[in-house]
């Protein structure tokens, strides 16, 4: 009984307001792609998976997502360029502030967010090097202190 109610649960859909309209039609157009690894996870996963994380600050902001989205491309490379400035200069239109840019021996790594009163709402992490690339868009609710925490967990 407890197998099919879980199963019951995680065949739910995941129905939250788009996050960016510029992503959507940035993973439509990438995600049938060869090569290309689109994958949608619900706030349910999300939260199973955080119980097998260690840390506690990295822990806590697992816990507060609600969807993540993720778009890779090992290998090679097959985003055209244009194509990541035009998702940056929409997400820019779409209210996304820079919050951390690093260019260095071909990457570049840029994460932006949205934010409402309090809470940072939207996270976006563009990976973009010669050979691969990455798009993670997180919807959650965390505040600057709880992103510098994990930052710093990082480093």
């Amino acid at each position: 009984m407890k197998q099919t109610l879980i199963i019951i649960l995680l065949s739910i859909p995941v129905i939250l307001p788009a996050q960016s309209e510029a992503v959507d039609e940035f993973f439509a157009k990438y995600k049938g792609t060869e090569d290309v690894i689109s994958l949608s996870i619900g706030r349910i996963l999300i939260h199973m998976g955080s119980w097998f994380i260690q840390d506690p600050a990295t822990k806590s902001i697992a816990r507060k997502a609600k969807r993540v989205r993720l778009l890779v491309n090992e290998d090679k490379n097959m985003v055209d360029p244009e194509d990541v400035t035009w998702l940056v200069r929409n997400l820019n239109r779409e209210h996304f502030e820079e919050l951390m840019t690093v260019r260095s021996d071909g990457t570049y790594v840029q994460i932006l967010g949205r934010e409402d009163e309090r809470y940072l709402r939207d996270l976006i992490l563009l990976v973009d090097e010669e050979d691969e690339f990455a798009l993670v868009t997180v919807r959650c609710k965390m505040t600057y202190d709880e992103l510098e925490s994990l930052m710093a967990d990082i480093e």
